[in-house]
């Protein structure tokens, strides 16, 4: 087994204890809280359950790998940031609608190629070199920095060591760096700080209305 091949592997146990570190969440969340909320290590177990635990012949991280192949590196690290410790995540502020207009711009430059359309210029190929990627994220990576989205910098950063190192089964650096569930929870993101935004202007206005 190569690292690529373990990586995608640990990927598959990373989804599944991300979903219950969320479900023990949204459990608490919704009902009073009694004791303490489940260790690190729980969910390191749920991992190596996933990867390791005979399940029909074969594990469940091999059947879940065919069933929906590797998230990318990216989508791997939050996940396991989620999984270990929600609150190591990188957080959402401002900046959080900025991350969302990236991952969206540039599914709307590599969509194209990951369902088959053949585009003038295909953006996705130019992928497997590792300088055009770098060069069109780096002024991402500036900005991100300059808002103090420094561990958003830290993650793809992580991201693209990790592809560079041979850990991601794909060639295409973006493979590395973008998924389309990352696409959905950034959309989903930046459609709730847009919401979330218009929800306050309006109590502002009623406020303001309200005193006069």
């Amino acid at each position: 087994m190569n690292r690529a091949d373990l990586f995608g592997l640990l990927s598959q146990g990373v989804i599944v204890a991300a979903a219950v570190r969320t479900a023990t969440l949204v459990a608490r969340r919704n009902a009073p809280r009694e004791g303490r909320a489940p260790r690190a290590w729980v969910f390191a177990l749920v991992i190596a359950a996933v990867v390791a635990v005979p399940f029909a012949g074969t594990t469940a991280a091999r059947e879940l790998r065919a069933l929906w192949g590797d998230p990318s590196a990216t989508s791997a690290l939050l996940l396991a940031m989620l999984a270990a410790c929600p609150r190591a995540l990188p957080s959402l502020p401002r900046t959080g609608s900025l991350i969302a207009f990236a991952l969206a711009a540039g599914t709307l430059l590599l969509g194209p190629t990951f369902l088959g359309w053949q585009p003038a210029i295909d953006v996705h190929g130019r992928g497997f070199a590792a300088w055009p990627v770098l060069l069109a994220i780096a002024p991402w990576f500036a900005l991100a920095w300059h808002r103090r989205a420094d561990g958003w910098v830290a993650v793809a950063g992580a991201a693209l060591l990790l592809w560079g190192t041979g850990c991601v089964q794909s060639d295409n650096a973006w493979d590395a760096l973008v998924d389309p569930g990352l696409v959905a929870w950034a959309a989903a993101m930046g459609a709730a700080r847009v919401a979330g935004d218009a929800a306050l202007r309006r109590a502002a206005v009623t406020r303001s209305r309200a005193a006069a």
